[in-house]
């Protein structure tokens, strides 16, 4: 068969994110399904909250010790699609290959329900989205494979359905350090690129990578900062906990949302 590599590959399983942080969420939400027909189980929480939480829930002992110090902790994307703050720490790191391959588990990536408040208008994470993406995204692998051991750039790849097979993954994507900060790992810039023919060599856009939770755990001040300028400091963000069996009945939520928020149902 296929080579397959995904959450349930891990070496170390992740803990039960569910049973661990839904009563530390300020909402809970059953919407959607995953491949298994389980019902996913979202939670919202605050801005500081939602990367304190992603960087404990996948700092799993036995794996992040093995990740490359300058991908570990929590990164805000600064991106022009719905999304915020992700984790590359719970992942594989092949040393021989230089690659790095990173399952998408529970809480390892997040969306804002807000817009922006710096860009208002521009997006925000709805209902139809977070069913549609969470179902398709849960079943991701990204694959980085860098160039030198000083982990400057690499090629990334996203494998739909955990298929590691050659050729299998989708788009033509780069992951470069970048000088923006003055401490190696924490600023790079995701780039995107097309073509016809099969060369995917001009660049589409792209976006900077921050990292505002260093490996420590601590707040990156200056990275965090311009999430906060970015995003608002009252922003309320998604994040897939997990699924649990269609016929379980949800608890009722722990709280209520937080007020002045959109696009919550």
């Amino acid at each position: 068969g296929a080579p397959i590599f995904g959450r349930h590959q891990m070496s170390v399983p992740q803990p039960d994110v569910l049973k661990t942080y839904k009563s530390r969420m300020a909402y809970i939400q059953e919407l959607g399904v995953d491949a298994d027909g389980n019902q996913l189980v979202w939670g919202f929480a605050p801005l500081k909250q939602t990367i304190r939480m992603m960087f404990e829930a996948t700092k799993v002992e036995g794996v992040w010790e093995e990740v490359p110090e300058a991908l570990r902790g929590i990164f805000w994307l600064n991106d022009f699609l719905p999304e915020a703050f992700v984790s590359l720490q719970y992942g594989r790191w092949f040393p021989e290959q230089l690659t790095l391959l990173v399952p998408t588990v529970p809480m390892s990536w997040s969306w804002p329900v807000m817009e922006p408040a710096k860009y208002p208008n521009k997006w925000s994470m709805d209902a139809a989205y977070a069913s549609r993406f969470g179902n398709v995204l849960i079943n991701w692998t990204l694959a980085f494979t860098f160039d030198t051991p000083e982990l400057k750039y690499a090629n990334m790849v996203i494998h739909g359905q955990a298929d590691i097979s050659a050729g299998q993954g989708t788009g033509a994507c780069t992951l470069a350090a970048t000088s923006l900060h003055p401490t190696p790992g924490v600023s790079w810039y995701r780039g995107n690129y097309g073509g016809v023919g099969g060369c995917m060599c001009f660049w589409v856009g792209g976006y900077d990578m921050f990292k505002v939770m260093d490996e420590n755990g601590s707040f990156i001040a200056s990275t965090y900062q311009k999430a906060v300028d970015y995003m608002g400091d009252n922003s309320t963000f998604w994040v897939l906990l997990g699924s649990q069996d269609i016929s379980s009945p949800l608890a009722e939520s722990v709280a209520q949302h937080s007020p002045g928020t959109k696009n919550v149902i």
